[in-house]
C-alpha cells in the first residue's frame, strides 16, 4: 500500500477574500467557511476564529483538533464520514502543514482543554506552534450529545477539505512517501539483511457515547482486534469523537493522522527496522474478555505480521490501562519484546503509590509521557477564544492568571506520544 502526501507548509492564517494557499500563507473566506458550516440544525450558535502562535490568545474548551487535507487520487479521506466509502491510505493526499481546526464547544459533560499560543503555557503543549481556525460552537436545544458531536466532528472534516482544495491544482512543497509491501514481500525484499521486525498496538476506549474513536465513520466496539496499515491511520481512517474523557486521557483527530510512534517507526524503516503493521484493540469490560483480546492481539503481533518487538499505545484511562498490561504479557508470552506508552496519575508533587492502574513483572520497558496532575502556572492573555465559561469545573475570569493541572491542558499529556513532556531520571 503507498501514499504520497504532498505538503505545503504554511507560516501565518490570514482572512481573506477567497481561500487560498500563497507564498506560505493560508488565507481563510471566513463568511463562506461560516456560511458552509451554519445551515446543520443540531447547532445554536457557530462562530470562526483563527488563532496564530505567539498572540497573546487563550482557546478554551478545545474538544478535538485536526488538520487540513484532501484527497486528490485514488482512495478517500475520512472514510465513512464524507463522501463515499473506500480505503484510506492510498494514493495521494495533499496536506496544509501547520495548520489545525479546532472544536470549540460547550456542553454537559463535553470536557474541553486549554490552548494558550504564548507565553510558559505555549510550550507545553505541540499545538501552540500551529495556525488555527476554530470552530466555536453551542448546540441546539434538542440536540443530544451524540448529536451534537457528530456536528462537530464533521463540521471539522468538511473544514479540513475545504481548506486543503485550495492546493488541489498546486505543486506541492514536499512529497513524502509511506510505502509498506505486504508481509510476505517483506522477507523477499530485505533477504539477507537481519533488520528487527516492529509492529504498534492501538487500544481504543470506545464502550460509551461521546466516548469512542470512529474508524471508517462506525464505533469499533463490535471490533475483534484487527491489522490495520499504517497508512490507514496516515489518512484519516480513525477520527476521535471522545469529548466526555479528561483531557489528558485523550487523543485528539490529528495526533492518530500524524500518530508520533508510526511517523518515527516509517522514518526508521528498511534502515534500523522494517515495520510490519498495527493492531487495533478495544479495551474491553469484562476480565475474560480482556485476557481474550489480549490474545488475540498477540496472536496477530506474532504469527501474522511476525514482529519481534512491538510498541503498546492507548486512550483512556482505567480499563484501558488493564488491557495495556494484558496484551503486554500475551505479546512477551510468544516471544515478542514489548515498549509500552502510558501517562502517569499521582498527587501534584509526583509522590503516591500507583503511577498506573495496572502492573506486570513482564513490563520492563515503559515510557512515561507525564503526571496528569502536575500543575501549572498560565499567565493573563489579551484575548479569549471558546466561549465564556467551561464545563470541567474550572473557574473564570479565562483570559487572568490560572493555576491548572497538565491534564486540561491540550495535549500536554499525550498517551500518543504526541508531547513535549520529557522524563528525566534522577
Amino acid at each position: 500500500m503507498k501514499l504520497e502526501l504532498g505538503m505545503f507548509h504554511i507560516n501565518n492564517v490570514l482572512p481573506g477574500d477567497r481561500t487560498l494557499v500563497k507564498e506560505g500563507k493560508l488565507f481563510v473566506n471566513i463568511s463562506e467557511l461560516k456560511d458552509m458550516l451554519s445551515g446543520d440544525p443540531r447547532f445554536s450558535k457557530l462562530e470562526i476564529e483563527i488563532a496564530n502562535p505567539g498572540e497573546s490568545v487563550r482557546v478554551i474548551n478545545v474538544l478535538d483538533v485536526v488538520d487540513a487535507r484532501v484527497k486528490v487520487s485514488e482512495g478517500t479521506i475520512f472514510p465513512g464520514w464524507l463522501g463515499n466509502m473506500g480505503v484510506a491510505g492510498m494514493g495521494r493526499t495533499h496536506v496544509v502543514k501547520g495548520v489545525g481546526i479546532i472544536e470549540a464547544g460547550l456542553k454537559e459533560n463535553f470536557y474541553g482543554s486549554i490552548l494558550d499560543m504564548s507565553g510558559p503555557g505555549s510550550q507545553l503543549s505541540v499545538y501552540s506552534q500551529l495556525h488555527h481556525i476554530v470552530i466555536v460552537t453551542e448546540p441546539a436545544h434538542d440536540a443530544n450529545p451524540a448529536n451534537y458531536g457528530n456536528a462537530m466532528k464533521t463540521a471539522a472534516l468538511k473544514t479540513s477539505i475545504y481548506l486543503a482544495n485550495a492546493t488541489v491544482n498546486m505543486t506541492p512543497d514536499e512529497i513524502k512517501t509511506y510505502d509498506i509491501p505486504s508481509v510476505s514481500e517483506l522477507g523477499e525484499q530485505y533477504t539477507g539483511r537481519k533488520l528487527p521486525k516492529i509492529a504498534c498496538i492501538y487500544i481504543t476506549e470506545c464502550h460509551e457515547t461521546i466516548r469512542e474513536p470512529f474508524i471508517y465513520g462506525d464505533n469499533p466496539r463490535r471490533y475483534f482486534p484487527t491489522v490495520f496499515h499504517p497508512n490507514e491511520f496516515i489518512d484519516g481512517a480513525m477520527v476521535s469523537g471522545t469529548y466526555y474523557y479528561s483531557p489528558g486521557l485523550r487523543n485528539y483527530t490529528y495526533n492518530m493522522i500524524n500518530n508520533p510512534v508510526i511517523e518515527s517507526l516509517y522514518e526508521r524503516h528498511g534502515k534500523e527496522l522494517l515495520l510490519t503493521g498495527v493492531v487495533l484493540s478495544n479495551a474491553q469490560l469484562s476480565a475474560a474478555e480482556k485476557k481474550r483480546s489480549a490474545v488475540m492481539v498477540a496472536k496477530l503481533v506474532r504469527f501474522i505480521l511476525g514482529a519481534d518487538g512491538v510498541i503498546i499505545t492507548k486512550e483512556g484511562g482505567g480499563h484501558p490501562d488493564i488491557d495495556l498490561m494484558e496484551c503486554c504479557e500475551q505479546c512477551e508470552l510468544l516471544g515478542v519484546k514489548t515498549a509500552l506508552i502510558n501517562s502517569e496519575m499521582l498527587s501534584p508533587d509526583g509522590t503516591g503509590s500507583y503511577s498506573m492502574v495496572a502492573f506486570s513483572d513482564l513490563a520492563d520497558c515503559v515510557i512515561s509521557v507525564g503526571n496528569v496532575e502536575q500543575m501549572a502556572e498560565l499567565p493573563p492573555v489579551d484575548r479569549v477564544i471558546g466561549g465564556d465559561r467551561m464545563t470541567i469545573g474550572i473557574p473564570g475570569p479565562y483570559d487572568g492568571p490560572m493555576t491548572i493541572p497538565m491534564r486540561f491542558i491540550t495535549n500536554a499529556i499525550s498517551q500518543a506520544g504526541f508531547t513535549k513532556i520529557t522524563t528525566e531520571e534522577y
